[in-house]
């Protein structure tokens, strides 16, 4: 039963009785806790008073809607992130068998056996082989120039210590990865995404030697050239090299 007091107490038609306050919020929690069918059928025949048990039951079903939904939003989120994960490994994987292999010496089985997937696996991802080429040196070259711009330098002091490893390290990190780069970019299919991407490293170089400006005293229209012809020397010295460099070994001149 339902009294008109503070608390209430209402049957569950299961097993005891729940204490209920008239704070609508914990009452629907509850409500919803201890299954609301049975409850809001033993309130429809015992409720008095001035509470009204219509207003109530469409509170409560509001309530479990608002719930429901963020409970579905909630699992959509963690499987868009999970999809997401798994792309991101598949690209990285991909790229790093075009790498290996080369762009035409890499049919789909041995990206499948790369990736742990049967083949229509990765069309599950992908609409096609050119969708996952054009996705995956994107994401990959990207991650590339990330790595990059943490090693760039931000004061004049650092500067020297760039131009002496930067070479270096894109040849031994990076070298295959720009010749596949250039492999894919120069194909007339994916052109056009090529020139999208450069276009987006010419903006990131742009913004970075604007920030650099400042802390070495030389105007970014003059760093901005420089900073293209050194990345460009780095990563034909890359593509010329593709062997292991050890750090203290050094061309003589």
């Amino acid at each position: 039963c339902i009294r008109d007091s503070p608390d209430t107490c209402i049957p569950n038609g299961a097993s005891g009785i729940i204490t209920i306050s008239r704070n609508r919020d914990v009452i629907a929690t509850k409500l919803v806790n201890m299954g609301i069918s049975e409850i809001l059928e033993g309130l429809c025949h015992s409720v008095t008073g001035s509470f009204s048990i219509a207003f109530f039951q469409i509170y409560v079903i509001l309530k479990l809607n608002e719930q429901s939904v963020i409970k579905r939003r909630i699992h959509m989120k963690t499987t868009e992130q999970q999809h997401n994960e798994k792309k991101q490994e598949i690209m990285e994987k991909c790229f790093a068998c075009y790498a290996e292999n080369g762009l035409n010496g890499t049919g789909i089985k041995a990206l499948a056996n790369a990736c742990g997937f049967t083949q229509a696996n990765l069309y599950s991802y992908f609409e096609n082989l050119d969708d996952l080429i054009i996705q995956s040196t994107a994401y990959c070259m990207a991650k590339v120039e990330d790595d990059f711009m943490k090693k760039a330098p931000t004061d004049l002091k650092s500067v020297m210590r760039f131009i002496e490893e930067i070479p270096y390290w894109t040849a031994r990190e990076h070298g295959k990865k720009y010749r596949l780069m250039y492999q894919v970019y120069t194909h007339p299919k994916y052109m056009e995404h090529g020139k999208k991407f450069f276009e987006g490293v010419n903006e990131r170089y742009t913004e970075y030697a604007k920030q650099l400006e400042p802390k070495i005293g030389i105007p970014y229209t003059t760093i901005t050239p420089l900073i293209f012809i050194f990345v460009r020397a780095c990563v034909h010295y890359a593509m010329l090299s593709l062997i292991h460099i050890s750090e203290p070994t050094r061309p003589r001149l």
